[in-house]
């Protein structure tokens, strides 16, 4: 996808500091689980990551800013070696570990130089593969401040899903919670005036006394940006799927997800 010359520039941000502590017996990131694929030409291994930026090149994002840990050597060694990073630029951000996401993501605000945001996780793997460019063209439309992504869960427990009004406006967004609701945010794409947003809602957070009792959620930054006049707008998929590999029992259904079914939007990515 080629976006207009005269848009924002647009930076994916890929948030993957955390421990994953509920698949801490891995020996290596999650986001790199090999992933077999049925190809024309026979088996191809994909990984989560790979998949990712693949989906977010042809986009249009101009270019990736991972923050993750020292530690994740395996994932920045993947990157230097992968042949998508002789065209499509993607920088570490190395950062100590942080209490949140939001922590994560403001540790790339330096880097960002006030540009539109797509927001992406290394281990989420979805389908259709184009759903960034659809967000992303549905964004440029809007004029919002913030676009969400649904798709359909059966599983809201291990999401964050949404829900909406008659105007398909945002009531409300739940924490992985049984709360029944069919549709969860799967990617986000925002302006600078959000980033802004999000800067001093954190700072303010970091000043309160719930800083060290709950974990601050990026769900709960949208909300009270939207509380607070910015505009929150969804683009529903109801064909899109997806599959957070942060369990053992994702990882364990995750070579069958890739080969169950290829819809439009399917991409032909090149072997990770």
């Amino acid at each position: 996808m080629s976006r207009p010359t005269e848009s924002q520039d647009l930076v994916a941000v890929i948030p993957a500091a955390g421990s994953a502590t509920r698949v801490s017996d891995l020996p290596f990131s999650k986001c790199l689980y090999p992933l077999p694929v049925q190809e024309a030409h026979g088996i191809a291994i994909h990984t989560p990551l790979g998949r990712l930026l693949y989906s977010l090149q042809r986009a249009g994002a101009d270019r990736a800013l991972m923050v993750t840990r020292r530690e994740r050597s395996d994932l920045i060694d993947y990157v230097a070696n992968h042949p998508i990073a002789e065209a499509f630029p993607i920088a570490h951000v190395i950062t100590s570990p942080t209490p949140s996401v939001p922590h994560s993501i403001l540790r790339a605000v330096p880097f960002m130089e006030r540009a539109d945001v797509i927001l992406a996780y290394p281990d989420i793997v979805f389908e259709p593969m184009s759903l960034p460019e659809l967000l992303i063209a549905r964004m440029e439309e809007s004029g919002a401040d913030v676009m969400l992504a649904l798709v359909p869960t059966d599983r809201p427990d291990r999401c964050d899903t949404v829900e909406l009004d008659d105007g398909n406006r945002v009531v409300r967004i739940s924490v992985k919670s049984h709360s029944g609701l069919p549709e969860a945010w799967i990617l986000a794409v925002w302006n600078s005036r959000f980033t802004e947003f999000l800067i001093d809602y954190v700072g303010a957070r970091n000043a309160s006394s719930d800083s060290n009792t709950n974990e601050l959620q990026v769900s709960e930054a949208f909300v009270a940006a939207q509380r607070a006049g910015l505009s929150l707008l969804v683009e529903r998929f109801p064909n899109g799927r997806f599959l957070d590999l942060g369990t053992p029992d994702a990882l364990a259904t995750a070579s069958h997800f890739l080969s169950a079914r290829r819809g439009p939007g399917w991409l032909s990515v090149p072997s990770s």
